[in-house]
């Protein structure tokens, strides 16, 4: 019943600004005057992937991602203990 709004409200809120941010990073836009886009295509995102501060900072988030996800995940599923095979659960 309350949908269509619902769907609305993110349209507006979430995809619309996604795509405008999507677009708006294929140019080059003069802060000075942001009316002037110039075309820039994916230059923008070959220069940010090869600026090797841009590359450290990746290979930082993945190894704190590796080192913190993988032991909780193992401590959590440790503490937990093993499944019961066979039979119904009782609550």
């Amino acid at each position: 019943m309350l949908v269509a709004p619902a769907l609305a409200l993110i349209g507006l809120f979430v995809l619309l600004p996604g795509v405008l941010a999507l677009v708006g990073s294929l140019f080059r836009i003069d802060l000075g005057d942001r009316t002037v886009w110039t075309w820039a295509g994916i230059a923008n995102y070959t220069a940010i992937l090869t600026d090797p501060a841009v590359q450290q900072a990746l290979w930082n988030t993945v190894v704190y991602s590796v080192l913190t996800i993988v032991p909780s995940l193992v401590l959590g599923l440790g503490t937990a203990g093993p499944p019961p095979l066979l039979g119904p659960v009782s609550v």
